[in-house]
């Protein structure tokens, strides 16, 4: 576990460093867009395609969140806005650069943080032996109950989770991962709710490793023994 903690901790620097600097240029390059397109294109236009934005955007959040089978009003209203923004982005700078400003959004979809990591998931769970078995994840996830476990080693069962996304070979074992880790989730808020929140500011990408803000001023294990 040791191994994989610094591993982990390695990979994440340079992808927090890519997420927080692609996330400034899609901010700076919208912002200025959907100011371009309010100043040059008819009202009625703008309106048209921002309601568009937001649909599009809303239904995404939907089918973002069918994958825990929940639908969530958040979920919605940030996929929607995002989508509106977007779209509006498009219309004001496609106003100037023509086509270009089309596939440079092209771009900045593929390129996201986001479609990385999925992409980088895809390849290592189509990797495996040269026999086409399966291919165990390197790593153990405790079927111990959340609220058992040790603070640390409810963090180790989190990096372990995050991990086995790589691997999950089916969409029913991918729901049983999901559910799991959402209560690792649950439970590393109720013990650390303020380490929880400062974790949750820095939009973390779902195998991002908390270690660095929870559980730093507990002077006890709120679990049942740590290991």
């Amino acid at each position: 576990m040791a191994d994989e903690r610094r591993i982990g901790r390695q990979a994440s620097r340079p992808l927090t460093f890519y997420r927080t600097a692609w996330t400034w240029l899609v901010t700076v390059g919208a912002t200025v867009g959907a100011l371009t397109a309010f100043a040059m294109r008819p009202t009625d236009q703008f309106i048209a395609v921002a309601v568009t934005g937001l649909s599009l955007g809303a239904c995404a959040g939907c089918l973002f969140d069918l994958r825990n089978e929940t639908v969530t009003v958040k979920s919605m209203v940030v996929f929607g806005f995002s989508g509106a923004i977007f779209l509006l982005a498009l219309l004001g700078l496609g106003a100037v650069f023509g086509v270009a400003a089309v596939l440079g959004g092209v771009a900045v979809v593929v390129l996201s943080p986001w479609s990385l990591s999925m992409v980088h998931r895809l390849l290592v769970r189509s990797s495996g032996p040269a026999d086409g078995s399966p291919q165990p994840p390197p790593v153990h996830i405790p079927d111990t109950p959340a609220q058992d476990l040790g603070d640390r080693e409810l963090l180790k069962a989190w990096r372990a989770s995050s991990v086995a996304l790589c691997w999950v070979g089916s969409d029913d074992n991918w729901l049983t991962l999901a559910r799991r880790r959402q209560e690792y989730l649950s439970e590393l808020e109720r013990r650390d709710p303020r380490g929880f929140n400062a974790w949750m500011a820095t939009k973390p990408d779902m195998d991002d490793d908390p270690s660095g803000f929870l559980f730093h001023k507990n002077k006890t294990d709120s679990g049942t023994g740590d290991s």
